[in-house]
């Protein structure tokens, strides 16, 4: 807790103030983020007697680890702008972090999407989310739901792991 206190934070300190932070050891009211180097470096309590919260909410960001798509634009044919799209409004609901998620679908189709994905994840602009790594749904699911049947497969071996992209993560 180095800079719980503001005064001791250094010129490339951000303090942030928030009448609740949501902290891992619970909500803090009100509180204070230090952020060093773009890095959360402390989180306490804010001293209101010579600062006053400029926020309401503090939290951290959210986690979707199954982003199929959203709106017009589906994960398994996404290419360049749409990746910002799928990005911005991500974003703009509190997700900092995202896997785009790909159903059963014939390998080859995969295998691009997959690495549509990879460019999109070393070509990451600044202020968008992070992408983790591609979700397969599939093609070993007990039920096909809204999967096509023809892609399911009932077991996979070694050798199909041992190919996968490096790209997927779940």
């Amino acid at each position: 807790a180095r800079y719980l206190d503001p005064i001791m934070a250094g010129p490339s300190t951000e303090v942030l103030g928030a009448q609740l932070v949501v902290s891992a050891s619970g909500p803090i009211s009100p509180g204070v983020v230090i952020v060093e180097g773009g890095l959360i470096k402390a989180v306490g309590p804010l001293d209101t007697r010579t600062d006053s919260p400029e926020f309401d909410v503090l939290a951290p960001g959210f986690c979707d680890l199954q982003v199929n798509g959203i709106g017009p634009v589906d994960v398994a044919v996404a290419d360049q702008g749409d990746w910002t799209e799928i990005g911005d409004a991500l974003i703009a609901q509190g997700v900092t972090t995202w896997c785009p998620t790909l159903v059963s679908a014939p390998d080859q189709e995969v295998r691009s999407a997959c690495a549509r994905a990879a460019r999109a994840m070393s070509e990451a602009q600044p202020g968008q989310p992070l992408i983790a790594g591609v979700h397969l749904e599939g093609p070993f699911l007990t039920v096909a739901g809204a999967h096509r049947k023809e892609y399911l497969v009932d077991r996979i071996g070694p050798e199909w792991v041992e190919h996968l992209d490096p790209v997927i993560r779940m």
